[in-house]
């Protein structure tokens, strides 16, 4: 779902926050990234291949996983997996501590009010910039299925 969302490119591109981005999404300018991109790719010499990019996004989506987890802590297992899926989309797209910051979001998670969680997606500025991809994440919350996406 997360690829899906995030695309591909193999040549460096300004994403719509102005970062400069690779691969499935990922900010270049990040330690993490850069660490796992060799300078030729970093500076625009050379492009990125999928499956370097593979390689990174295990990276990324494990560091989301954590991220999640840590965001809900100790009630990320109390969720579904599609909506555990959802929530590790966003910390991906966020990172922690944007995230972190969706307070109510996480307090509506752990009451399981799932209309109020919905809610709290939609009043977020995060939710008018990704779009579409923050509806169908909006959409597995309130009705716990992927059959939207």
């Amino acid at each position: 779902m997360t690829k899906k969302f995030e695309g591909f490119s193999g040549k460096i591109y300004k994403c719509p926050a102005g970062k400069r981005t690779i691969g499935y999404g990922f900010n270049i300018d990040d330690p993490v990234i850069a660490k796992n991109v060799p300078e030729s790719i970093r500076t625009g010499y050379e492009t990125l291949s999928p499956a370097h990019a593979d390689y990174i996004f295990d990276i990324v989506y494990g560091i989301a996983i954590k991220d999640a987890t840590q965001f809900l802590s100790p009630h990320f297992d109390e969720l579904n997996i599609p909506r555990r899926e959802a929530v590790i989309d966003m910390a991906y797209n966020l990172g922690f501590s944007r995230l972190s910051k969706f307070v109510k979001f996480r307090e509506a998670l752990i009451k399981k009010d799932w209309p109020l969680a919905s809610q709290e997606m939609i009043l977020s500025r995060w939710f008018h910039q990704v779009k579409d991809r923050a509806e169908k994440l909006r959409n597995i919350i309130i009705n716990a299925s992927t059959k939207n996406v």
